[in-house]
């Protein structure tokens, strides 16, 4: 508290208002704002410059091929997603008609179309001689026929 009472109580011993002025060392000629308008236009140059730009079409191709770029991968990400989406392994498709009692195999038949049946008759196609020898082996045989 005694050093800020001694802070301000002090008078300042240099006062501005009360010192010589100090000339700043710098003059204006005479008649220099009057002709300085004149004498700028004097110094412009006659002709307008060309102005050149700097490749506005190099960066309009950055864009196109940025965008080109980024719509590709997510075209290609979009495709592998549902490819994904849609892929179902026969195990799990098997399972589900298994376990679900209310697909009847009359349903099974009706969803099948003629692409369907067809792979179905190469992927089955055993010879006559092997099925003879199938039948005769399965003791069921009535059971599998009356059904």
């Amino acid at each position: 508290m005694i050093l800020f009472r001694l802070l301000y109580s002090m008078e300042p011993k240099f006062k501005l208002p009360s010192q010589p002025k100090i000339a700043t060392g710098f003059s204006v000629p005479a008649g220099y704002f009057e002709a300085f308008s004149e004498q700028l236009l004097t110094q412009l140059p006659k002709e307008k410059s060309k102005v050149i730009p700097f490749n506005p079409t190099r960066k309009r191709w950055y864009f196109a091929a940025a965008s080109l770029v980024v719509g590709l991968l997510s075209l290609g990400l979009y495709l592998n997603y549902q490819n994904r989406e849609q892929e179902l392994d026969a195990v799990t498709i098997e399972n589900y008609l298994t376990y679900h009692a209310a697909v009847s195999e009359e349903d099974i038949v009706n969803l099948l179309d003629e692409k369907d049946l067809e792979k179905m008759k190469l992927d089955l196609n055993i010879p006559d001689k092997e099925l003879e020898e199938a039948l005769e082996a399965t003791p069921n045989i009535e059971q599998y026929l009356i059904d």
